[in-house]
């Protein structure tokens, strides 16, 4: 079992780090490097992959690369923020890389 960790310490080691927010409404999660944070827990994120799910399965629809832009996501739209797993950043930097492949041709 993970040890319990307090919000404000968790967010701050998050820092310059991938992570993944859901948010509470339409079934979508943003994937990106946390920028910064502030003492109400609004977010910044760059790098951005913007992940929606669908409602019936919860499989992934759509994942769409908002760019080297940034995202700021208000702290009352959150459900959870988690830091992304190696195994899911590999698998990023090969949909990235395979995407670049298909653009291309």
């Amino acid at each position: 079992m993970d040890q319990v960790t307090n919000p404000k310490p968790f967010v701050k080691s998050l820092l310059n780090k991938r992570i993944s927010v859901r948010l509470k409404f339409n079934n979508t999660t943003y994937e990106g490097l946390l920028e910064s944070s502030d003492n109400y827990f609004n977010l910044s994120l760059s790098n951005v992959t913007e992940v929606t799910y669908n409602e019936t399965d919860g499989e992934v629809k759509e994942r769409v690369s908002l760019g080297d832009g940034k995202v700021f996501i208000r702290c009352n739209n959150v459900l959870y923020i988690r830091q992304l797993s190696d195994e899911e950043l590999k698998a990023i930097q090969q949909q990235e890389l395979d995407e670049g492949d298909v653009k291309d041709q």
